[in-house]
């Protein structure tokens, strides 16, 4: 992890997501660097505090190491590294940016903390979504319901929050427009071979958990086929997740293995190769399953900076339905419809010049320079 610190700096940001992630697979990581990394190049130093498997950072520096064992290393996370971690603390922020884990005493103690040596420091607090106990497993919803007087108290001390929402979800928080981003230097940009008369390839990179509703690309896929088409088909699921088995399941029961290949995780060259093989991509499909009808997703913002179209069904501000490489398909359970999906992406493809235009939109609007400048702007820091 590079040093973030530069000292000569006038404003300092601390940055911290809870949270235990594989650092080899943590998108949270990633965003969180990259968010870092715009901060400074709009003039800031920042330090972050970082979590995976391994322990707890401070910029480079373990502040606590994790056990190898998940229960203990569960025990750890939840009781003892966050005194540790308050040891650190500087207080000179002038912004703190968390990410909302679940509610608890300590790590409210922690935003109190912090709020305690820097007064005047504007602190915002970060949901995916909210309400999300929606999207928790039944032991979730339970420490959720026990500690819930926490996050009363966690929304008296801290600013401003972030929820993604096209309106107000959280009460007594003043909410920021904000939408996430994308670091496009990052990820590489290969223009796609257009076979696309003759086959639709379609890829999806995500953990895979039941409100992606991957399930529905399967039914329609499976009906599609029904048809006997002349349109070859093909889908790469990329990720895994708690809803790999039951997909797995799904597609051996249609017999649609020679269809459908699941990858697991994959990044690097490997995930390149896969994108350049695609021409369409899947975003999640089932939201509305945890409530939630609109979303910032951040693989949106990944497909579009890979100079590819998009299939997705919650609203998302930062791609409007006039964009001609976006289709929206419909907040239900119903199973996509391919032969749909296989003239949206002959249509796109007729237009000259497509993936660089996309890719060029995804520079333009979803980096994440300029979504921070925008917070920079509203918060006046």
């Amino acid at each position: 992890m590079p040093n973030l610190t530069k000292p000569e700096q006038r404003k300092r940001i601390l940055l911290f997501f809870p949270g235990l992630v594989d650092k080899l697979r943590g998108g949270v990581l990633y965003k969180q660097q990259a968010i870092a990394q715009a901060f400074l190049r709009s003039g800031c130093a920042v330090d972050l505090i970082t979590f995976s498997t391994a322990g707890a950072f401070y910029n480079d520096t373990c502040v606590y190491s994790f056990s190898s064992i998940k229960l203990i290393r569960r025990l750890q996370y939840h009781l003892f590294c966050w005194s540790r971690i308050n040891h650190i603390l500087r207080g000179d922020y002038s912004l703190v940016w968390s990410r909302a884990p679940l509610p608890s005493p300590l790590y409210v103690r922690h935003v109190a903390l912090i709020r305690r040596i820097n007064k005047s420091a504007i602190i915002i607090l970060e949901y995916g979504n909210y309400p999300y106990t929606n999207e928790l497993s039944i032991l979730a919803k339970i420490v959720y319901l026990f500690f819930r007087f926490s996050e009363d108290r966690l929304h008296s001390i801290v600013n401003y929050a972030i929820t993604y929402s096209p309106t107000p979800v959280v009460s007594g928080l003043k909410e920021i427009t904000f939408s996430n981003g994308v670091d496009t230097g990052a990820i590489s940009w290969t223009p796609t071979y257009y076979n696309i008369d003759a086959e639709l390839r379609m890829i999806c990179v995500s953990s895979l958990l039941q409100w992606h509703g991957f399930d529905r690309i399967i039914h329609g896929i499976s009906i599609y086929l029904q048809s006997s088409p002349k349109v070859q088909i093909h889908l790469d699921v990329v990720g895994d997740g708690p809803d790999q088995a039951r997909l797995m399941q799904l597609v051996s029961n249609y017999n649609l293995s020679d269809y459908i290949e699941f990858h697991g995780f994959v990044d690097g060259l490997r995930l390149d190769s896969l994108y350049r093989d695609s021409h369409i991509c899947i975003s999640s499909l089932a939201m509305h399953r945890i409530g939630l009808m609109h979303a910032s997703s951040l693989k949106n913002r990944e497909y579009a900076s890979r100079g590819l179209p998009i299939v997705m069904s919650a609203k998302d501000t930062d791609f409007p339905e006039s964009l001609p490489w976006v289709l929206y398909v419909s907040q239900t359970d119903d199973p996509l419809d391919i032969a749909k999906i296989h003239d949206f992406a002959v249509g796109v493809y007729r237009r000259e010049g497509i993936s660089a235009s996309i890719r060029q939109y995804a520079e333009s609007n979803l980096n994440w320079d300029a979504k921070i400048l925008n917070l920079i702007n509203q918060i006046s820091l």
